[in-house]
């Protein structure tokens, strides 16, 4: 009898420590699998932001290196993590080129109110620099060791390269402009002269500076002022993407010209207008040789279809073009 007790208790004992063994294994394994649903998680946000993400520890050492940020940085990734900041293959320029340690590169320690340029090698040879925008943020309780710097890095050789072209395109058109025989205008949503060419400044015997800020209805014929409200308001309405009126602007000595007004509108990438590119062709030649009783002709839009022109209705006024 106590010798069946005591099999009894022993297994009593062995199915209990099987069974706490078992929850033990089970709760471990939901911890594993939970910590490789995390990093998983973790690494598809690394490699999804635009961002470059380096953590370094309070030693110095690199604890986290993303995809983007190595490959910003041109570095081996696994290279880099578990190894000093300091003994990385990189060396770094401040904004006015002068060599500077990563530590204070990356602001290691720091956190930084406003974001720093920093310059790292490029991808076009050894005198090629690659300029990346870097903010620091200090974590007091970021590992178990300690604080940790957790360092963002943006990439803006891209958008610095867009802003040359941007530039280059300006430069060009302008020197087109300038240059252009017939007379060139942009001009802003309220109808006033941002911009004119020499050109156009000669046609309305005046200079270039002059005409800058001028309100481009203040150049009609009296009887002329509102000959393209009508079709401005179309142009920025979006019924049609360009028109030409010709119409008479009185110079600056008071003598009258005639002249083909060619207007185009451009927009936003969104399409809301931002201001309009004028084409402006002394036509006073042709109009003596042509209807000489001196009437306006009509305005033909970008289609091809005759309007009467403004005038012709007898809509003359003292005010400019309606605003769009």
């Amino acid at each position: 009898m106590t010798v069946t007790v005591l099999v009894l208790v022993l297994a009593a004992l062995a199915l209990y420590f099987f069974w706490r063994s078992h929850r033990a294994r089970l709760a471990r394994d939901q911890v594993v699998a939970r910590e490789r649903r995390l990093q998983r998680q973790f690494e598809a946000v690394m490699s999804s932001t635009r961002d470059g993400i380096l953590i370094v520890t309070q030693s110095d050492e690199i604890a986290l290196l993303s995809d983007v940020a190595a490959s910003v940085l041109g570095v081996s990734r696994a290279d880099a993590v578990g190894r000093p900041l300091s003994r990385l293959a990189l060396k770094a320029v401040d904004d006015r080129v002068v060599p500077i340690l990563l530590r204070q590169a990356f602001g290691i320690g720091t956190n930084d109110v406003a974001p720093r340029i920093v310059g790292v090698p490029g991808r076009r040879g050894a005198e090629d620099i690659r300029w990346v925008q870097v903010r620091a943020r200090l974590v007091p309780e970021g590992l178990d060791d300690g604080p940790v710097t957790v360092v963002t890095i943006m990439d803006t050789s891209g958008l610095r390269e867009a802003a040359e072209a941007i530039s280059r395109s300006d430069a060009q058109f302008r020197k087109a402009m300038e240059n252009a025989p017939v007379g060139m205008a942009l001009v802003d949503l309220e109808w006033r002269l941002m911009e004119v060419n020499r050109a156009f400044a000669e046609m309305m015997g005046s200079t270039v500076a002059s005409l800058r800020g001028t309100p481009f209805s203040a150049l009609s014929h009296p009887q002329d002022l509102r000959a393209e409200a009508d079709h401005l308001q179309r142009l920025y309405e979006g019924h049609q993407n360009r028109f030409s009126v010709e119409k008479r602007y009185v110079r600056a000595d008071g003598n009258v010209v005639w002249a083909v007004l060619d207007v185009g509108l451009v927009r936003y990438a969104g399409g809301a207008p931002d201001h309009y590119v004028v084409q402006v062709r002394d036509s006073t030649d042709d109009r003596m040789h042509t209807e000489p009783d001196g009437s306006p002709r009509d305005a033909r839009s970008a289609d091809g279809t005759r309007e009467p022109h403004a005038a012709a209705r007898g809509a003359a006024g003292s005010a400019g073009p309606a605003r769009p």
